[in-house]
């Protein structure tokens, strides 16, 4: 479980130290919280692979990776994450695939796909000095996809068109 308050701490308890508890119960204390480190902004459970962005009340944004927080306590106040100024706090948090495990979503998708379209056959077409395909095919066949468009809009002049150019 995912714990970060308004001045940047944060912590992660394993599940295990929560205990269940029934309906009228008091709940379970999940942070020591003090002047120190502020008010409870976030909690989340979390696997330990996504990363995570902070954002600050002035529009600072970190990302980090989950694992490289510290595993405490329940009762404990957490680590510091994000340095924060005195007049500046935590405004909002969010957790992240990360970008790698994105990638090779993606090309598992592409790869999966009808047919290859040109690129270099692993899944990622038209990379920075690809001879072959790449961004002039993606363009070429976007003008296509408007000319058909404004065909289907304005069936007429597309018929004018193709007397101009015989």
């Amino acid at each position: 479980i995912l714990v970060i308050t308004d001045k940047g701490y944060g912590k992660i308890t394993p599940e295990e130290q929560y205990r269940v508890s029934r309906r009228g119960g008091r709940g379970v204390k999940t942070a020591t919280l003090t002047e120190r480190n502020g008010q409870l902004v976030y909690i989340a459970a979390v696997q330990g692979d996504e990363d995570l962005m902070i954002v600050t009340d002035h529009g600072v944004i970190i990302r980090l990776l989950v694992e490289d927080i510290s595993v405490t306590g329940r009762a404990t106040q957490g680590v510091r994450l994000i340095r924060l100024m005195d007049d500046q706090r935590v405004a909002t948090v969010t957790t992240v695939k990360d970008v790698e495990e994105e990638l090779k979503e993606v090309e598992k998708e592409t790869d999966s796909g009808s047919g290859d379209e040109g690129g270099s056959g692993d899944g990622v077409a038209g990379e920075a000095g690809d001879e072959g395909g790449g961004m002039e095919d993606a363009e070429f066949s976007l003008e296509n996809e408007v000319d058909k468009v404004e065909e289907d809009l304005d069936p007429e002049s597309s018929e004018e068109d193709s007397d101009e150019s015989e």
